[in-house]
């Protein structure tokens, strides 16, 4: 289960992982695929990717817009679903 979240007003889309193994692809072909695997986040950026560090228990975690594995992230938030 994944938890995926975007800003639209930074155009970043944040990616979490909550068990099992995810792969972000992100729409800019000069940025490399990665996996993630449980407890991993991302931040996506049309220039570049950021590794999270884990918020403390709900201390600025937003909404996500979608949940779970069986979820696409919108085609405007800078992943790519392959």
């Amino acid at each position: 289960m994944f938890t995926v979240s975007h800003d639209a007003k930074t155009e970043t889309t944040t990616v979490s992982v909550e068990e099992g193994e995810v792969l972000v692809t992100p729409n800019n072909t000069t940025l490399p695929p990665l996996t993630l695997s449980k407890g991993e986040s991302v931040r996506v950026t049309m220039n570049g990717v950021e590794k999270q560090t884990p918020p403390e228990a709900g201390v600025g975690k937003e909404p996500p817009v979608e949940t779970g594995a069986e979820k696409k992230a919108p085609p405007e938030t800078g992943v790519r679903q392959s």
